[in-house]
């Protein structure tokens, strides 16, 4: 076969490795318990101001710090990543300014 098959062929050994679980190098870790008044209190951000910074209702940043929900695990996700990297998540939800065409 060719070179294209047998890359093919590889990829998804290395699919099926990972979907079984025996890629422990890709193994994602979602922490079980997120501190999100000491993530905010890390940035300095106010409850609005850090959920208007980072997409989330200011409902749910509250319920979440005074411990009546959890968030779920995509915005546990979230929160890990705002954790270690704040700054990168801000330049990935940050709208890119449309370009402006100039005129003739």
């Amino acid at each position: 076969m060719g070179k294209m098959f047998e890359d093919l062929k590889h990829g998804l050994g290395e699919i099926k490795e990972f979907m079984d679980g025996n890629r422990p190098a890709y193994a994602v870790h979602i922490p079980d318990a997120i501190n999100v008044k000491r993530i905010r209190g890390k940035l300095g951000l106010t409850q609005s101001a850090f959920a208007d910074a980072y997409g989330l209702s200011l409902d749910a940043v509250k319920n979440w710090e005074t411990g009546r929900r959890v968030p779920d695990k995509s915005a546990a996700t979230l929160l890990a990543v705002i954790d270690k990297n704040p700054r990168a998540v801000l330049r990935a939800l940050s709208a890119a300014r449309p370009k402006v065409r100039k005129s003739a």
